[in-house]
């Protein structure tokens, strides 16, 4: 289910809702500036994250 922005997910969908807030303050607020609508566009976006945050590699 697709919801308008973050705050109306995090409001209709619990499991977001304690998937983001198990997320750490730094997380919660870099995610906050995107335009998530859903629970899966809101992991992906965690993993995004992760891994951009990977040092290089040679």
């Amino acid at each position: 289910m697709y919801y308008h922005d973050l705050t109306d997910l995090l409001n209709h969908d619990s499991a977001a809702y304690a998937y983001f807030y198990s997320l750490s303050p730094k997380t919660q607020e870099q995610l906050q500036r995107q335009r998530l609508t859903s629970i899966d566009q809101l992991r992906r976006a965690v993993k995004d994250m992760a891994f951009d945050e990977r040092p290089q590699v040679f």
